[in-house]
């Protein structure tokens, strides 16, 4: 636990103090620990940055990709790339020894920059689940034109910066001169808890609550338009195979042609079962993954 005598001005070497790591140790700072999350981080960084900028230049060189929902896509690819450079870097060193290592500057411009990659990256989901809602239910044959995909992008980009400046005005490099820890601590400092308070609920409201509640509605009405769509097809085909029967069994059920179309419908019709199927846990899963992801948030909100 820090003290609460703090200051804002630079740190001076000293030597009748001791780092806070090594004051208050945690099984975060065991060699185990530090080799099990280094391998763990560096992989995430390795694929999250392989995969995001092959989704990206892949997007970029072939224009038979650029589709509104990839632009979307893009968005959130390039949100990744920005947590991967500025986030899985620091934030073990942060853990583990507890301090900050990295200057003024940067204890505001990374988490500034951090928090506006996560922003992108919820609203990006936000923004393809409100395509895909349009693109199959509202309007089918008018899909959103891709100059005011990018223009909605901008606005993303804009809004993350603007709910970001209050966190980056309060960002603070603290040192605490008066006790016996040494080093500096990159924090928030807010003039009171009721601010604090306010601002988090806003960005939970913001960043959560709004798109888990959009996204919730227009997956469930995706959902409910494929289940719907799925139901006339298997209802269509199970049609076809009963005519084929009466077919079939009309040529005394010898006729090898109407026993390869009854074969190729009842096999079509298992593709359209599995495929309603796998759409149904992709949809779910990735409203119930978004809540979830945010359920450790809301406990920490309403324990400032």
């Amino acid at each position: 636990m820090l003290p609460s005598n703090s200051s804002t001005q630079p740190a001076l070497p000293r030597a009748d103090c001791t780092p806070y790591h090594i004051l208050f140790t945690d099984p975060t700072t065991h060699v185990a620990t530090v080799s099990i999350f280094s391998f763990i981080y560096t992989l995430i960084f390795v694929l999250g940055l392989v995969g995001n900028i092959g989704v990206i230049v892949a997007t970029i060189r072939h224009r038979s990709l650029q589709s509104v929902q990839n632009i979307f896509i893009v968005n959130l690819a390039v949100s990744d790339v920005i947590l991967c450079l500025l986030s899985i870097p620091l934030t073990p060193v942060t853990h583990i020894y507890k301090q900050w290592y990295f200057g003024a500057l940067l204890c505001r411009t990374v988490g500034a920059i951090q928090a506006i990659g996560m922003f992108i990256g919820t609203f990006s989901l936000c923004a393809i689940a409100i395509d895909r809602y349009f693109r199959l239910v509202i309007a089918p044959g008018r899909p959103l034109r891709r100059d005011h995909a990018i223009r909605i992008t901008w606005t993303l980009w804009i809004i993350s910066l603007l709910v970001t400046l209050p966190y980056v005005y309060h960002m603070k490099l603290k040192t605490y001169p008066n006790s016996n820890i040494c080093g500096e601590f990159c924090s928030e400092e807010w003039p009171n808890n009721e601010s604090k308070r306010f601002y988090t609920i806003f960005v939970l409201v913001i960043q959560f609550a709004i798109p888990f509640s959009i996204m919730t509605i227009c997956y469930h009405s995706v959902f409910a338009f494929l289940r719907k769509r799925a139901h006339s097809r298997l209802t269509s085909i199970a049609q076809q195979v009963n005519l084929l029967y009466v077919l079939a069994a009309t040529a005394g059920g010898d006729s090898q042609q109407h026993k390869d179309q009854l074969s190729h419908l009842i096999e079509q019709k298992k593709r359209v079962a599995k495929q309603k199927r796998r759409v149904t846990i992709i949809l779910v899963s990735m409203v119930v993954i978004f809540g979830w992801g945010y359920f450790k948030v809301l406990k920490h909100t309403f324990q400032v």
